[in-house]
């Protein structure tokens, strides 16, 4: 377990079958009064709420390079 950072809290989820539920993660930020959250991921990450609904807005950055041969940006 990694040690406490200051000014950081620790928000407990529990996890499904398929890892961390993008609306779990949601609704417990959620339930701590922050309803605009910044999902910063690989192509993995951003499927994942994408594929449950759990994005009402998506920005979309494209860096000028690629660098090795890893996942394709979406899934």
């Amino acid at each position: 377990e990694a040690p406490p950072v200051p000014g950081a809290e620790r928000v407990p989820l529990a996890l499904g079958p398929a890892g961390l539920s993008p609306h779990g993660i949601v609704r417990a930020l959620g339930a701590l009064g922050l309803h605009r959250i910044l999902v910063e991921g690989g192509a993995r990450t951003i499927s994942a709420f994408l594929d449950a609904g759990a994005i009402d807005r998506l920005h979309i950055l494209v860096a000028p390079v690629i660098l090795g041969s890893g996942r394709t940006g979406l899934d």
